[in-house]
């Protein structure tokens, strides 16, 4: 039985007010799509099992494609390879949100892989950056993501050594 989208009206309004910087993986991105009562998704039709990078070939694992730049993609290769396990996801990004990254599969689907919105340190990824593979790129962002959320909370003063 589905949960009905009002269960989650707390978490909606964190998305949609919050300027502390949030990452929501997988179905994380698919939730913030949902705070804005977009639940337009799209099966991918994609069911990966990636465990070693012969997984990347067999499967043929789209690669992943920055199209804007976002200081959360420091230092990554354009494009890089992210742990993926889904067959769900956000096919229409909500007003006041932006894609910075896309992958296309081999039948020319096109999957939206990262959003952020715009003007707030928030992030949706399709991928799961915090899953170590030995083909995975995408450590790198979920780095960049933890040390932007420190410089900004010592900016703020919240952040301390103690």
């Amino acid at each position: 039985m589905p949960i009905p989208l009002f269960e989650f009206s707390g978490e909606y309004e964190l998305i949609r007010t919050t300027d502390i910087p949030t990452w929501g993986a997988c179905a994380g991105i698919q939730h913030m799509a949902m705070a804005y009562c977009n639940t337009f998704v799209r099966n991918t039709g994609r069911s990966y099992r990636t465990y070693e990078v012969k997984d990347i070939i067999e499967q043929d694992i789209p690669l992943i494609y920055i199209h804007k730049y976002d200081p959360i993609f420091a230092g990554l290769n354009n494009p890089f390879y992210g742990p993926e396990f889904h067959s769900w996801m956000v096919h229409v990004v909500p007003e006041g949100w932006e894609v910075l990254a896309t992958s296309r599969d081999r039948e020319g689907f096109i999957c939206n892989e990262m959003i952020k919105a715009i003007g707030r340190p928030v992030y949706g990824s399709q991928f799961h950056p915090e899953i170590a593979k030995p083909f995975s790129c995408a450590k790198g962002l979920l780095m960049n993501f933890l040390s932007m959320a420190v410089e900004r909370a010592k900016k703020e003063g919240v952040w301390t050594n103690e």
